[in-house]
């Protein structure tokens, strides 16, 4: 299974998503966020960076937390989210 970064167009919130292909990642993480986002369109800039592989995921999952089963494959895969005070320290230098 593959891990992509994903994002939509230049926001700056992302989300991790273990899937096969790029386009299964894009397709889970707009599903993951349609009730809490209003796309409003019929095309939305959804964009995936792949990120690693690993064995150890089988299904396509979001995670979208730290506290996520999956967030320490994130991990080993040398990815993670960055903190509140790391966002807070990029903001101020901004």
């Amino acid at each position: 299974m593959n891990l992509y970064l994903v994002r939509v167009g230049a926001a700056e919130w992302v989300s991790f998503v273990f899937a096969e292909r790029e386009g299964l990642a894009k397709s889970a993480f707009k599903k993951e966020y349609e009730n809490y986002v209003d796309w409003g369109i019929d095309y939305v800039d959804i964009r995936a960076f792949l990120k690693g592989k690993t064995d150890k995921v089988t299904e396509t999952t979001v995670v979208d937390d730290p506290q996520h089963p999956l967030y320490p494959i994130v991990l080993e895969l040398g990815c993670r989210y960055a903190s509140l005070e790391e966002l807070e320290e990029m903001e101020r230098e901004c």
